[in-house]
């Protein structure tokens, strides 16, 4: 079962009981509709899967920024080999 941490206050019913999680606590299992909801909203969230999803967020940066270098260096040497010499 994934670590799931209340950003907000949550309330929920477990085992029957009404019980409330301040942020930043650690949240019983919920059924899996309730974790999807509380995701969407913004609510509760899963430190492993956001940090997957940080990590994912830099590699795709990282080879965006390296494609741009590519190309603008590919642009420049298309530039400068049709420049006219005076």
């Amino acid at each position: 079962m994934p670590r799931l941490i209340a950003k907000v206050l949550v309330v929920a019913i477990v085992d029957g009981v009404r019980q409330e999680f301040q942020p930043g606590s650690d949240l019983p299992e919920l059924p899996a509709h309730d974790v999807e909801e509380l995701k969407r909203v913004g609510a509760i969230e899963d430190p492993d899967e956001t940090a997957a999803g940080e990590k994912a967020t830099v590699r795709a940066d990282a080879k965006a920024a390296g494609d741009f270098a590519r190309e603008k260096k590919a642009v420049a040497a298309a530039q400068a080999s049709t420049a006219s010499k005076k």
